[in-house]
Formats: C-alpha cells, structure tokens, sequence
C-alpha cells in the first residue's frame, strides 16, 4: 500500500499513478473507507469531495493522504 493525496487522486493520470483500490479515514470517525470511483470535485472553500460508502460525501483537505494498492 503506498499513499497519495486528495488532490492527487481528483486529478488521477501520473498524479495518481497505477491502483487498483483507494481507502481514506473518515476525519471525523477515524473508519477506513473504499473511495468510489465515481469523481471528485471541489467545494466551495476549496476541499476535495470525496465519494465513499457513507450516506454523505467526505470533504477533505487537498492535502489529506488516501491509501491506494
């Protein structure tokens, strides 16, 4: 497993690298989640919208590290 940012995996392509599985701690609860490949997008104060499992999106920091393999 190695890590990348938020920002790095909005963007994908080289930013991103070669993974088969993405996984972020939720900031607030700690629990690991599966990030859904389903897009990311800014909000309005600048964080990274961050698609997973739980009912909510999770917005994070651009800087916030997602685990991928």
């Amino acid at each position: 497993m190695r890590t990348i940012t938020a920002q790095q995996y909005m963007d994908g392509g080289d930013a991103g690298g070669d993974y088969d599985e993405a996984f972020i701690r939720h900031p607030d609860t700690g629990s690991l989640r599966e990030v859904w490949d389903v897009g990311c997008e800014h909000d309005e104060f600048g964080n990274v919208v961050i698609y997973t499992a739980a009912a909510d999106p999770i917005r994070v920091t651009p800087n916030t590290p997602i685990e991928v393999r």
